[in-house]
């Protein structure tokens, strides 16, 4: 039955910690205000360009020819971890399960 719940002071623990993760989250966006205005180095490359493109050319190198073998097992992986989340969710209840 929808109307009766099942655990009574769910909805405000729930609403208690919703209200501490947004003051968390208000608290790191004003400390760190200033780390959004600053521009940071980055990493040194033979092909660095007035564009700033060196860094994700550096980036891309590196995930998709040294460890382009450890980027496929966990696309893969996560692909099956969404299949059986769907499959788990969209299991066939029997008749007389609710």
């Amino acid at each position: 039955d929808i109307a009766t719940e099942p655990l009574v002071t769910q909805r405000w623990l729930a609403a208690v910690a919703g209200l501490g993760l947004l003051g968390l989250l208000v608290v790191a966006v004003s400390r760190g205000a200033e780390i959004l205005t600053t521009r940071s180095e980055g990493l040194a490359t033979q092909t660095d360009s007035a564009t700033g493109d060196a860094n994700i050319q550096q980036l891309a190198r590196s995930v998709f020819g040294n460890y382009v073998v450890a980027f496929e097992l966990t696309s893969a992986l996560l692909v099956v971890a969404v299949v059986g989340t769907v499959m788990l969710a969209r299991r066939r209840r029997a008749v007389g399960e609710v």
